[in-house]
């Protein structure tokens, strides 16, 4: 992986501009993080690291699930007005 000085743009993955979706392959997520180990001093080879590209990968994969889904599709119809709402709307009415 190619060191990026300051001012540098690094590189970026590859966008489909269909879906709008990066191409983030597991190996080359999981290299960006050795490479951040590396560059934190770390070494990612030794034994309390060796698995953590995957861990942070795969930890990274299921915080951001959500970012691509609709939110009427995940929350349904569980949107409703409540009673506080109405009243304040009434309240908003009648008062000038």
């Amino acid at each position: 992986m190619k060191d990026v000085s300051p001012g540098e743009q690094a590189p970026s993955a590859s966008r489909d501009t269909a879906t709008g979706s990066r191409d983030l392959s597991a190996a080359s997520t999981e290299e960006l993080i050795r490479e951040l180990l590396l560059r934190l001093g770390e070494d990612p080879s030794r034994e309390g690291l060796a698995r953590t590209p995957e861990r942070v990968r795969k930890s990274l994969q299921w915080l951001t699930s959500g970012s691509m889904l609709q939110p009427a599709v995940v929350v349904g119809e569980a949107i409703f007005q409540s009673d506080r709402q109405r009243r304040e709307e009434l309240l908003r009415l009648v008062r000038p």
